[in-house]
């Protein structure tokens, strides 16, 4: 039997992205798995994200989608709409991921000691509360400039993503190398 806490990891994966992206660096996901595997005994690991309607042919993140699914993260996606803006940048709108991530998290209550939410978005605040009061540990993974004040204050234990870059980022590639 092991000694480490039982955990599991939910991502919200546009936020986690725009995250990371806003401190210019991605998540190397393979890193995680890697931090993760040696660390916890991590009993489940969940990826949530809006895809486009048409989702596997034109979504830029199908490849991530499939190594996640192929390496035990449990995919959920949440179809959303395409809207053009006027100068013709394309966004994804109403794939939001919040009921998913919530009905995810309850359903491990009695299963875990730890639940890493992988977010900074201040509505899940309710959540982290509902899961500290059935006992659950919560930690949240994000960066300082991303993250509710609100959830950082109220989860039990903040990951900074930008002072952790070692464990999380990608390498940088060369250009012209």
């Amino acid at each position: 039997m092991s000694d480490k806490n039982r955990v599991a990891m939910i991502v919200d994966g546009a936020n986690t992205f725009s995250a990371a992206r806003a401190s210019c660096f991605g998540i190397d996901w393979s890193k995680v798995y890697a931090a993760y595997h040696n660390r916890y005994n991590c009993l489940a690991r969940y990826y949530a994200t809006g895809t486009r309607p048409d989702d596997d042919h034109h979504n830029p993140i199908a490849k991530l989608l499939d190594w996640l699914e192929y390496n035990g993260f449990r995919v959920v996606r949440r179809a959303g709409k395409e809207f053009i803006s006027d100068d013709g940048h394309v966004s994804l709108r109403d794939a939001d991921v919040r009921v998913d991530i919530t009905l995810i998290a309850v359903g491990m209550i009695g299963r875990v000691d730890e639940i890493h939410l992988w977010t900074g978005d201040g509505a899940y605040v309710p959540l982290v509360e509902a899961l500290q009061r059935a006992g659950i540990r919560v930690s949240v993974i994000s960066t300082i400039a991303a993250a509710s004040d609100k959830l950082r204050r109220a989860c039990d234990d903040f990951i900074d993503l930008d002072k952790n870059r070692e464990l999380f980022a990608r390498e940088a590639v060369e250009e012209n190398a």
